[in-house]
């Protein structure tokens, strides 16, 4: 299930009213920030409560949630795949950072924006130098990279940057869920339908929004003389084979 148009826009809309701060016309409700749990494996912990708390879950195959380490590492291999076009771009512009500007090379490497498993496979992969990456254009050498990246990725307690974020994003897509990241803490965001929220402060802990009155509106289904509630998110009713 892909989220259409219209709802990646309201999406969209909202997101950047909550930032500008001109969320007059929009319906917001307060929120808090909470805490899903860290070791490294924070991204992914905090999109499984935001997914669970906003209703969304249904979507996913039941059986991966009997426990919380075995849904976060099918979805740490779902990300991993979908993850190879960002990490060769990133082999081909490091090699080209390694060997024309190495100064900026290492300020990068330095920078604490790439996770530090990332950074060590770098630097195992790629010498700054005059001839870095020689031969780096051919498949083989960014095969390597992206096939040895994606395992680490995989890998429990490594935590996640930028690419993994990316991929994230668009994989929930797939299946009718927003995905954002705020960089600073909001008291209130828009209850846009679809959407789940996390907070990231420095690139070093990620949270999730929770809404303080949150959920899709509640049909009542009347069956003779009993009463049954049907929400709307059913809509999200389709199984995510977590075996794709």
């Amino acid at each position: 299930m892909e989220k259409n148009s219209t709802e990646f826009n309201v999406a969209t809309s909202a997101s950047l009213a909550e930032d500008y701060g001109t969320l007059s016309g929009l319906k917001a409700v307060p929120v808090t920030l909470k805490d899903a749990g860290g070791g490294g494996d924070c991204f992914y912990l905090a999109i499984e409560a935001a997914l669970i708390e906003g209703g969304y879950m249904e979507a996913f195959n039941l059986k991966f949630r009997a426990d919380r380490v075995s849904f976060v590492q099918r979805l740490r291999h779902l990300v991993a795949d979908r993850a190879e076009s960002e990490l060769r771009n990133l082999y081909e512009e490091m090699c080209i950072k390694a060997r024309e500007t190495p100064d900026v090379f290492e300020e990068i490497i330095t920078s604490n924006v790439l996770p530090q498993w990332l950074v060590t496979l770098i630097r195992k992969k790629i010498i700054p130098g005059p001839r870095a990456c020689v031969g780096a254009n051919t498949n083989i050498y960014k095969i390597m990279f992206v096939s040895e990246a994606q395992d680490l990725i995989k890998k429990m307690g490594n935590w996640a940057g930028e690419i993994e974020k990316q991929s994230a994003t668009r994989l929930l897509a797939e299946f009718g869920v927003y995905l954002e990241v705020k960089n600073r803490v909001m008291p209130r965001l828009a209850n846009v339908p679809g959407r789940i929220v996390l907070c990231n402060l420095g690139e070093y802990h990620y949270r999730y929004y929770s809404y303080n009155r949150r959920g899709g509106k509640k049909t009542i289904k009347k069956r003779g003389n009993r009463k049954t509630v049907k929400s709307k998110s059913t809509r999200m009713s389709k199984v995510f084979d977590l075996k794709n």
